[in-house]
């Protein structure tokens, strides 16, 4: 299942250089900016995501880390959007930058992987599935990357192993029935959305 993980991101695009800031902002920037990265990335809300990270790198008094959480976010983008180069480019900066967080860590292993060094990738991410077992963020992950590339058993089985690591979250379940459903297997598919709609009974996502 991991190696479905690793082909998900292969295939790079054309190189890039790093975007430099059409003007520079003085001043502080305030942490409810990085509260809002936090929130637009968990929503996939790319489009707002970008247009953030790239306001806030272009303030003149970010400190290390906040240069860093910039560069992650802005890595996070290109990934989605398999901007090659220039995820690395990000992802490198922002790994260097939070040594200790693990979703940097683990955006530089699937950049590495997919647009630089794969045998650098594979081993970043063997590392924080050792270290990291049941980390939502990198079970996540794992499961999205298999579901992009219809992997449907795959991102069942780390679905599942998500949803161990967070019960609580209907949102994870709705996609665990999303990949029985595609794996034929109708009647589990069921009895997940049956289960969500105790929990949520106006959950859109259960009711479609």
């Amino acid at each position: 299942f991991i190696l479905a993980v690793f082909l998900c991101f292969a295939a790079g695009c054309a190189g890039q250089n790093g975007p430099k800031p059409e003007f520079v902002l003085h001043g502080e920037v305030s942490p409810e900016w990085f509260e809002q990265m936090a929130e637009l990335e968990k929503t996939e809300n790319w489009k707002e995501l970008k247009d953030l990270a790239a306001f806030v790198l272009a303030h003149d008094k970010l400190s290390n880390k906040e240069r860093a959480w910039a560069m992650y976010y802005a890595g996070r983008v290109c990934l989605e959007e398999e901007k090659g180069s220039l995820c690395l480019s990000y992802a490198r900066e922002a790994a260097l930058g939070l040594p200790r967080e693990l979703r940097p860590q683990l955006l530089l292993a699937l950049a590495e992987y997919g647009f630089g060094n794969s045998m650098r990738g594979e081993h970043i991410f063997v590392s924080l599935l050792k270290e990291n077992p049941e980390s939502l963020d990198l079970l996540l992950t794992l499961a999205r990357a298999n579901e992009r590339n219809s992997h449907w058993s795959g991102a069942r089985f780390w679905y599942e192993k998500a949803l161990q690591a967070g019960p609580e979250d209907q949102r994870i379940r709705s996609k665990l029935a999303l990949m029985f459903w595609m794996e034929g297997n109708a009647g589990s598919a069921l009895a997940e959305l049956d289960k969500v709609l105790e929990k949520k009974p106006d959950d859109a996502e259960a009711l479609n």
